[in-house]
Order: structure tokens, then C-alpha cells, then sequence
């Protein structure tokens, strides 16, 4: 076959034999079920080299060996092939970037097995190329990537019956953490549940390249083969697309509101399909929707990653705390950045001075070279569209927009972030939205407008503004002072002139430390039945209470006393650390208050000793 003519002009080099050519990703066709996608990427983008080229057809060898076909009219059948644009008459002055691929094949169902990925994974750690000061860092997993992998790893190996709980920082790292345990742990299928449309999008994209394992080599050398991954989008109606869509998927990404739109039957066999189930962002799971679904998964591997050790309806996280990276450590290795905090503290509008202060910030950084965004959050749709009118008046040359979820028309949203993407807008006023997963590390300006409730959410609000990034300077959080909060941690991180770097570290390392105690705690009733865990007791706070002398004790004799086909909770679960008891007693009776047979009235009463 003969070669291109020498070229002209140095642009026309790049398809002379031995010239470097990027050749474009291919994905399948997308695979629809119920009115969910299912894709899969077949090969990522790599460098190739020209063996041979004329006008009518080209040969690359990609860096993995592959020999890939460039040909300007499209064949039917066969293998994918690089495809020149329309009209051609001469491959050799095409430019690269314009070509694409003949065809798209069907996600296979599902191609990747445990053995495709077995003994692949390595932990290739992030490491300073030498010892100077603010060296650049070899690519690979940061210290808590690397702990949170191993920790659940090894929890695995116990054969656990609880789900285990991870507890990183904003921007540690949490979601290729998450494929780090994929790679490794070889789930036969994988459920990711998250609390957002936004996150599910992000997970999945993730999920489909193996985030930067591949780019670090934490999977070895030779071409990999990709999962297959479902977005589920729309509630399953019947079984069968239930069983369906799962078997087509090795990682299925949905929220916790599509699982609960599903029909039940529907539902317990879709989540039947999965041998591990990942729960991102845990904190925001409802306590009454996370139970349905940790009942779903019961005795299978589960892990639930959060930056906050708070609920957002202040109950129990739940799970074996297997992991923590503290916020403090996260400051000083660099993972979360210096805040710089603004009270505002307004005789007039309120609202006008957060925006005209968060304005002047923006301004300043943009003067500085920093390429910084506002995100102003308001609680309610009705408040963004008035005080987006503010930053319009006080600040049109940012032109502000607004994002919520429900805004209406769809392209709206679909506009919004692509105006904040591209710059065009730098101001961007929300209500709950890309507070996670939302990733943009422009995003260094938070404007409180309506402050969060809960601490939790409030850290990890503002954990997504402290983000460390390449070049992108300090965050700022201005809010307005309020006198109204009634939760003390608030009214700390609200004050007069706090250490914000100082008290957020000592808040969030505060409640870690609380719930470790919780789980170490639980985890003291080893004996407990596994129909009722310590960790599901919510008492009510009315109570009988008796004193003894006695200094010694054997709990299990209280089965004797009530006797067994009374008591819920046989053996009594023990905790010998702490030196507590509990059981809970099933007793039946005839209603005080009507004498009709086969009404009777049940009780269940908790107690407690120590």
C-alpha cells in the first residue's frame, strides 16, 4: 500500500507514516429498558501511529496493539473503523480530530467478570517526585483513598452482617475510592445508590472509565475491558425489565426516589440481582427510606460513604464505623483549603450586602488571576428568583442565572450549567443543589443567604467550596450573622469573628468522635439477636428506674426469671466493656375496655441495665 505524499504544509504532517494520531473513545449504542440507558465504553481514547496511508484508506496501531482501519465511506458489518467526513477525496489531509466511528456496537450483557479484573488492581500511591517543598506529586491514590480501600477490604474478610460506614472529607476522594473497592473487591453486581440526579450522572461517568485508576496504572498493563453501567432514571414497573435491566449491567447507578417509584415486586427483584451495594453522600438517605433499603441487603456486603458523620433527620448513621480520616489531617495534607469568612451584619437588606460583598470578592479574585464562581443558596424557589434579581442589578456583567431542581423548561437547566461550565455566567443561585458531587472546582465563592439547619449539611456545604485544586486560591463563605439559630455549633460557626479553619475542624472531628463512641458502643453487643440491633433502639423517654446494691451479675438469668418465649432478644445481648444490658419483653392480654373475644392488646417493653 503506498504512503501519503510529502505534505505541503506542517498541518497535513500528522498523516505521514510514523506521525501521532489520537484516536477518538468508542461507545455502544445506548441500550434502553423501561426508559433507562444502559452503556458501555468499548475503548478509551489512545494515541496511535500511522503505518500506512492513501486516499482511500489509512492504518494506525494504537499504543495497545490494536490495528485500526481509516477509510472514507462507511462499510456495513465488521468491526468498528475510523470514518473520514463526508465528501473526502483525500484521507491524508484530514484532520484527526474530525474523524469518528463507523458504527457502534451493543453493550455486551455484561462483558466484565470477576476474572477479567482479577489480580489487575495494585495501590499505587500518590508520592512527591522529591523532597523540595511543593514538588509535584507522582499520580495516585491519596493517604485516605488508600485506608478507606484497605479498611473496608478488611472488613469484608469478617463475613460482616452489618453495613460498613467511611467517613472522608469533601475532596479526599470519596468516588474513586468507590472504584478502588470495585476493582478489588470484584463485586459480582454493584448497586450505587445516591441522593441526587446530579450525583448519578457523575457516578456513572466515573464508574464507566474507572475513574483515574486506569490513568494512575492501578490496573495493570493491556487493554481492559469496561462494565457495563445502568442509570436508572425511571421507576420499574414490572419484574421482568426489573431482572432484565439488571442482568445487562455489572454497576447499576440510581437514588433512593427512583428505588421507592418502583412497583414492590419490581423492586425486591432488581435489588435481589446485586451482591454489593455502595451508598454515597449517607447522610442524606432518609432514616425510614435507608432502613427499607438496608432491609433489601440483608446479609451482603454494604457500604455507606459520607463526609459528615450527621444524619440529616438527626438519627443514627448506622453501620460499623470501619474508617475515618479526620478534617484536621485532610487541612494539613493539603486536601482542604484555607476558608475565609465574611459576616455580614446588615441594618437594611440583608440580602443586598451578603450579594454586594460576595460581588467584591469575586471581583477581587478575578483581578488576581483566580478563576472563581458564586454560588448563592437560598432555600426556597420563590427566594432564588428574587435574589437572582439582586445579583442582576448589583452584578450584570457576571451574568447570574439560577439552577434548582423542577426548573422548567428542562434546556433551562441544561443552559444554566453549561453557562457556568463555559464562564459565560459566574453567578449561580441555587436552592439545595450542587452541594454534592457537583464538580467545579471554580466553585470557591459560597453566599449564604439562607443558612443550612443542620451542621452537618452545613460542613459538608461548605466542604465543597474548600476544595484543593491547581491554581484556585483560597475559598470564601460570606453569610449574614444571624441571632436566631438555636443550635449552639451554628451559632459558633456564625459568630461575631470565628476562626472558621479552626472551629469547622473542631465540629466535624467532634462528631466523628460521637459516633465512633455510638459504634464502639453498639458494637459491644456482639451476642445481640441480629432480628433487633442496640443500633435500632429509639426508646421512648418515659421510664421506670430501679436501684440495686448488688456488684455482681449475670444478665442471661433474666431469662429464667421472664422466661424465653417472652423475650424478643434471646440470647440477651451484653456489652461486657460497658457493663449493659438489654432485652425487650412481648406481652399479650385482654383489652381493659371491651369484652369482645380475639381482641387483645400487645405490648413491648424495653429495658435496660447497668
Amino acid at each position: 500500500m503506498s504512503t501519503t505524499r510529502e505534505p505541503r504544509n506542517g498541518s497535513d504532517r500528522r498523516w505521514a507514516v510514523g506521525a501521532a494520531v489520537t484516536v477518538p473513545e468508542l461507545w455502544s449504542q445506548p441500550l434502553k429498558i423501561a426508559g433507562s440507558e444502559i452503556r458501555q465504553l468499548v475503548s478509551a481514547e489512545v494515541a496511535a501511529t500511522v503505518v500506512s496511508c492513501n486516499s482511500e484508506r489509512g492504518i494506525l496501531v494504537a499504543e495497545d496493539g490494536r490495528s485500526i482501519d481509516v477509510c472514507r465511506v462507511s462499510r456495513p458489518g465488521g468491526e468498528p473503523a475510523l470514518l473520514a467526513p463526508f465528501g473526502t477525496k483525500d484521507l491524508s489531509r484530514v484532520k484527526p480530530s474530525r474523524l469518528s466511528w463507523s458504527l457502534r456496537p451493543e453493550p455486551q450483557a455484561p462483558p466484565l467478570t470477576q476474572s477479567d479484573l482479577a489480580g489487575r488492581f495494585r495501590m499505587v500511591e500518590q508520592v512527591p517526585l522529591d523532597a523540595s517543598p511543593g514538588s509535584a506529586q507522582r499520580l495516585g491514590f491519596r493517604a485516605p483513598q488508600k485506608g478507606a480501600t484497605y479498611a473496608v477490604l478488611g472488613y469484608w474478610t469478617t463475613d460482616p452482617t452489618r453495613e460498613a460506614t467511611v467517613v472522608m472529607p469533601t475532596g479526599t476522594g470519596k468516588t474513586d475510592t468507590m472504584v478502588a473497592l470495585y476493582a478489588a473487591g470484584l463485586p459480582e453486581r454493584l448497586l450505587v445508590l445516591v441522593p441526587s440526579d446530579a450525583l448519578r450522572t457523575q457516578l456513572a461517568e466515573t464508574f464507566e472509565r474507572y475513574g483515574i485508576l486506569e490513568r494512575i496504572g492501578a490496573l495493570g498493563e493491556g487493554p481492559l475491558t469496561y462494565p457495563v453501567v445502568g442509570r436508572l432514571t425511571s421507576g420499574l414497573k414490572s419484574t421482568a425489565d426489573a431482572l432484565r435491566f439488571a442482568r445487562q449491567c455489572n454497576i447499576v447507578v440510581a437514588t433512593p426516589h427512583v428505588l421507592n417509584a418502583s412497583s414492590e415486586p419490581a423492586r425486591v427483584a432488581f435489588t435481589g440481582m446485586f451482591s454489593h451495594l455502595f451508598v454515597d453522600e449517607a447522610h442524606h438517605v432518609k432514616a425510614t427510606t435507608w432502613d427499607a433499603v438496608r432491609a433489601l441487603f440483608d446479609k451482603r456486603k454494604v457500604v455507606q460513604f459520607t463526609a459528615t458523620p450527621y444524619r440529616e433527620d438527626r438519627r443514627d448513621l448506622g453501620g460499623k464505623l470501619v474508617y475515618v480520616f479526620p478534617l484536621g489531617l485532610a487541612q494539613r495534607q493539603g486536601y482542604f483549603s484555607t476558608i475565609n469568612y465574611c459576616g455580614i451584619k446588615a441594618l437594611g437588606n440583608q440580602d443586598n450586602a451578603i450579594a454586594a460583598a460576595a460581588l467584591d470578592q469575586l471581583r477581587s479574585d478575578l483581578a488576581k488571576g483566580l478563576d472563581h464562581v458564586i454560588l448563592a443558596r437560598v432555600r426556597r424557589k420563590a427566594r432564588a428568583d428574587e435574589i437572582v434579581n439582586i445579583y442582576r442589578e448589583l452584578g450584570p456583567e457576571f451574568e447570574p442565572t439560577v439552577l434548582y431542581s423542577g426548573l422548567k423548561p428542562v434546556s433551562a437547566k441544561r443552559a444554566a450549567l453549561k453557562a457556568l461550565h463555559s464562564r459565560a455566567s459566574r453567578v449561580v443561585v441555587c436552592v439545595d443543589m450542587l452541594g454534592e458531587g457537583f464538580d467545579l472546582p471554580a466553585l470557591k465563592i459560597a453566599a449564604i443567604h439562607d443558612p443550612h439547619k443542620s451542621l452537618g449539611i452545613t460542613l459538608q456545604f461548605i466542604g465543597r467550596f474548600a476544595r484543593v485544586a491547581a491554581d484556585v486560591g483560597a475559598a470564601t463563605v460570606v453569610v449574614g450573622r444571624l441571632d436566631s439559630l438555636h443550635d449552639e455549633n451554628l451559632r459558633a460557626l456564625y459568630s461575631e469573628d470565628p476562626d472558621w479553619n479552626v472551629i469547622i475542624r473542631d465540629l466535624s472531628e467532634g462528631a466523628t468522635e460521637e459516633e465512633e463512641a455510638t459504634s464502639e458502643f453498639n458494637d459491644g453487643f456482639a451476642d445481640a439477636t441480629l432480628e433487633l440491633a442496640a443500633h435500632d433502639i429509639r426508646p421512648k423517654m418515659s421510664a421506670v428506674v430501679y436501684r440495686t446494691t448488688c456488684m455482681e451479675w449475670n444478665p442471661q438469668a433474666a431469662l429464667e426469671h421472664i422466661g424465653e418465649e417472652l423475650l424478643l432478644t434471646n440470647p440477651i445481648p451484653y456489652n461486657r466493656r460497658f457493663e449493659v444490658a438489654w432485652f425487650v419483653k412481648r406481652t399479650e392480654g385482654a383489652v381493659s375496655w371491651g369484652p369482645r373475644r380475639g381482641l387483645m392488646d400487645v405490648e413491648h417493653d424495653f429495658f435496660a441495665m447497668h
